[in-house]
C-alpha cells in the first residue's frame, strides 16, 4: 500500500458547528483537497478496534459497538474509553471481516458529499488502523489529484479525540477545529430539522458532545507536541472576519492566502451562505452569527446555558444571565421533550431524571470548597485541569477566556 505523498490535513468539529464552511474555504486554495464527511464508518471502526484491543478491562466493560460516538461524561467507561482513544498510535488490528460492510457503509456515507469517494470505497483496506487511515487518504488524493495539490484531508464531524492518535500516527499531519457558541449551534440544528426531519437530532446529545470538543480543544491547544500542528477556530471570527481568518489559515499551513479561499464553491456552484436557515446569500456571511438571539425561545437558551455554561465560561461565551437555576421547571420540560423525540441517535442517558441530577451535580462541585474524589471531576467534566479551571473562572480568580484561533 502507498502512502500519500501530500500532507494529511484533518479538519474536525460538532456538526452545525461550521465544519463544512471551514472546509470548503480550505478546499478552495489550490494547494489544498478535502473530502467532506465520507470516512464516519471508518472511524468507527477504529474506536471499536482500539476498545477491544485495549488491556483495560474497565474501558471494554459494556462496550456496544454499534453504539453512537460516545461523549465520555457520566459513568467511568466514558472518560476511560475517551482516555483509551487518546492514547491510541492506530497501530490496533482491525478484522478483516469487518472491510465489505465497512467499504458498503463509507460508499453510502460519501455520496452524499464526496461521489468521488463513494465510487472507490472498495479500495480501503489494511490490516490495522493506520492502514484502513492511510487507504483513505490515498483515496482521496488520487480522486482529487492535482498538480499544485500539498495538502490532502479528510473532514468529519464528532471524532475530534481521534486527534492525537492520527498525531502519533501521521507525523506529518495538520489539524483543525471549528467551535462556535453552543446556543447557535442548537438554532442551526432545529431550523435543519424544520424543513428536513430527517436531520432531526437529540439536542442535549449535541450539547454533551459540544462540551467534550471544547474540552479537548483547549488541552490540544496546551500539548508542546501539537503547539505548530493543530489549531483551534472560532466560527464567528471565520463568518465576521473571514479574509483575516483566511490568512491565518493559510499561514497555519505554510501556504500563500489566495482570494479564492473567500469564495468557496460546491460541486453545483457557489457556496451559499454558512446556514441553516433559507433566508441566505452567497458568500460567507455574519448573519448567522447572533440569530439564534431572535430564534431560540428563551427556555431553549436557559437548557444550552444550563448544560455547557462552565465551557462557555472557558471559551468566551458568555451566558444571557447568571447561570440557570438547578432543576428549573422550563429546562426540565425542554429536556424531557427532547427525550420524547431524540431522532436517529443520542448519547446521553436515556433518563430525564439522571441528566437534570448529573448537571446539578456539575454545578455543585463547581461550588465545594472542599476537594472532590477524581473519579467524580473526571465523570463530570472530564479532565482535572478542565475542572481547576472552571473553578477558577466561577469564582472569579481568572477571566474566561477562549483560545481559538484569532
Amino acid at each position: 500500500m502507498s502512502v500519500p505523498t501530500a500532507r494529511p490535513l484533518f479538519v474536525f468539529g460538532v456538526a452545525r458547528s461550521g465544519t463544512n464552511l471551514l472546509a470548503r474555504v480550505l478546499d478552495a486554495h489550490p494547494a489544498v483537497e478535502i473530502a467532506l464527511d465520507p470516512f464516519m464508518p471508518l472511524f468507527r471502526v477504529i474506536r471499536n478496534a482500539i476498545i477491544a484491543n485495549d488491556t483495560s478491562a474497565a474501558a471494554r466493560a459494556g462496550f456496544d459497538p454499534d453504539s453512537p460516538f460516545h461523549d465520555g461524561y457520566q459513568t467511568p467507561q466514558g472518560y476511560k474509553r475517551l482516555d483509551t482513544l487518546l492514547a491510541s498510535d492506530l497501530s490496533a488490528p482491525v478484522d478483516p471481516d469487518e472491510l465489505p460492510r465497512l467499504r458498503a457503509a463509507v460508499a453510502a456515507r460519501a455520496a452524499l458529499e464526496a461521489s468521488d469517494i463513494a465510487t472507490r470505497a472498495d479500495r480501503i483496506a489494511g490490516a490495522t488502523c493506520r492502514e484502513l487511515i492511510s487507504s483513505a487518504l490515498e483515496i482521496v488524493e488520487t480522486c482529487r489529484a492535482t498538480a499544485s495539490m500539498r495538502y490532502v484531508g479528510i473532514k468529519e464531524v464528532w471524532v475530534l479525540d481521534f486527534l492525537p492518535a492520527l498525531a502519533r500516527a501521521f507525523p506529518e499531519a495538520r489539524f483543525l477545529a471549528i467551535e462556535r457558541d453552543p446556543r447557535a449551534v442548537i438554532a442551526s440544528l432545529a431550523a435543519l430539522a424544520a424543513h428536513d426531519p430527517s436531520q432531526h437530532a437529540h439536542p442535549i446529545s449535541y450539547l454533551r458532545h459540544w462540551r467534550k470538543s471544547t474540552v479537548l480543544a483547549r488541552r490540544f491547544t496546551a500539548e508542546a507536541s501539537l503547539v505548530e500542528r493543530f489549531r483551534l477556530v472560532r466560527y464567528e471570527d471565520l463568518a465576521s472576519r473571514p479574509g483575516e481568518t483566511a490568512r491565518e489559515l493559510a499561514d497555519f499551513l505554510a501556504l500563500p492566502f489566495d482570494p479564492v479561499m473567500l469564495a468557496p464553491a460546491t460541486a453545483s456552484g457557489v457556496w451559499r451562505a454558512n446556514s441553516s436557515y433559507r433566508d441566505t446569500a452567497p458568500g460567507i456571511s455574519d448573519a448567522p452569527v447572533a440569530r439564534w438571539r431572535r430564534r431560540l425561545p428563551v427556555a431553549t437558551i436557559r437548557a444550552v446555558e444550563f448544560f455547557c455554561w462552565p465551557e462557555m465560561a472557558l471559551a468566551g461565551y458568555p451566558c444571557t444571565s447568571d447561570c440557570p437555576a438547578t432543576g428549573s421547571d422550563d429546562i426540565a420540560a425542554y429536556v424531557a421533550s427532547a427525550d420524547a423525540d431524540p431522532g436517529s441517535w443520542r448519547s446521553d442517558s436515556g433518563d430525564v431524571a439522571a441528566e437534570m441530577n448529573f448537571e446539578a451535580l456539575r454545578r455543585d462541585l463547581l461550588e465545594r470548597r472542599a476537594p472532590a474524589d477524581i473519579d467524580l471531576i473526571r465523570r463530570c467534566f472530564l479532565f482535572e485541569p478542565t475542572y481547576r479551571a472552571a473553578v477558577a473562572v466561577r469564582r472569579g480568580s481568572v477571566a474566561p477566556r477562549s483560545r481559538a484561533m484569532s
